[in-house]
């Protein structure tokens, strides 16, 4: 017959090893998910980087686009001054009517601020 102790002694090795087991596999599962919280933070990463160049790619459009256009509508009054220039005589109209275009182009470049 065996002795009573060694029956004990083997329930308990058991409880030792199931609970060794149940460690081992809850460090796996903190081991794994570390692994996934890794990987999700850097896809953030890389998805926030690619919206930052992306946005900064269309305010570098948009700054172009003003910029040709600022460009092009003082072409515009540069020509108008040098055909005001250009007239034999210069009018007390012409120069009001080059005041007002220079006032509306500033206004217009400026926003309407004064």
């Amino acid at each position: 017959m065996a002795h009573p102790d060694t029956h004990t002694t083997a329930q308990v090795d058991a409880a030792i090893a199931r609970v060794l087991a149940s460690e081992q596999e809850a460090q796996t599962a903190i081991i794994t998910a570390g692994e996934r919280a890794a990987a999700q933070l850097e896809a953030a990463r890389h998805q926030a980087r690619a919206i930052a160049a992306g946005a900064e790619a269309r305010v570098a459009r948009c700054r172009l686009a003003i910029e040709r256009e600022v460009a092009t509508r003082s072409a515009e009054v540069d020509r108008q001054v040098a055909r005001l220039r250009e007239s034999p005589a210069q009018h007390p109209a012409q120069l009001a009517r080059l005041q007002q275009a220079i006032d509306r182009l500033a206004r217009e470049l400026t926003g309407g601020r004064e």
